[in-house]
């Protein structure tokens, strides 16, 4: 008799513990919705500061005709105002894949936001752009804006900048003023020396 008057008493305290562990897992779910949120959140902030980054660069370079580099917001690749890469010209085409490398660098230097290494390595971006006036005009205005750039970026007196490591790898250098070539440590490989010591 005591054992039946006990049995909904059980039942009670059962039901009672799984209605708690109802609620928990619920206020769980509820903090991971808002985690989820937040993180969204952030990553939209993140992708706003750098698209915002990666167009004052392309803007700064002086592309000709003023393309109007981006970022496509689906692919999170740079886009010109007419589309794809593709509806500019090669030079132009390749200055745009620069910057948007450089811009990763510089922000990542600047705001600590990635634990990657802060190494770039650009290839043969002379060749590519072109060998025409204005090519050569443009690969120079490449350059010096580099070099001027990720040096400014790193004395700009945030805590969070890192070292960093830069390899541009070119048949041959645009002329430049001494105080860029002054920068940079050159490598000249020739056929009788043609591996990097």
């Amino acid at each position: 008799m005591l054992e039946r008057e006990l049995e909904p008493h059980r039942r009670l305290a059962e039901l009672h513990r799984s209605v708690q562990a109802a609620e928990d897992e619920l206020k769980g779910v509820q903090k991971e919705i808002r985690t989820r949120k937040n993180l969204r959140a952030g990553r939209q902030t993140t992708l706003g500061e750098f698209e915002e980054h990666f167009a004052e660069l392309a803007g700064s370079v002086g592309l000709p005709g003023d393309p109007g580099a981006r970022l496509s917001h689906s692919s999170l690749l740079p886009q010109v105002r007419a589309g794809t890469l593709t509806k500019v010209g090669h030079g132009v085409r390749c200055a745009i894949s620069v910057v948007y490398r450089m811009a990763f660098l510089s922000y990542a230097l600047v705001t600590g936001a990635t634990d990657l290494p802060s190494f770039l390595v650009i290839d043969s971006p002379r060749k590519n752009v072109g060998y025409g006036h204005d090519d050569q005009e443009l690969i120079g205005r490449l350059y010096t804006h580099f070099l001027d750039h990720i040096p400014g970026v790193r004395s700009g007196g945030s805590l969070r900048t890192r070292p960093r490591q830069i390899i541009i790898v070119d048949n041959d250098l645009p002329k430049l003023p001494k105080r860029l070539l002054d920068q940079m440590h050159t490598i000249e490989l020739t056929r009788d020396n043609p591996l990097v010591p």
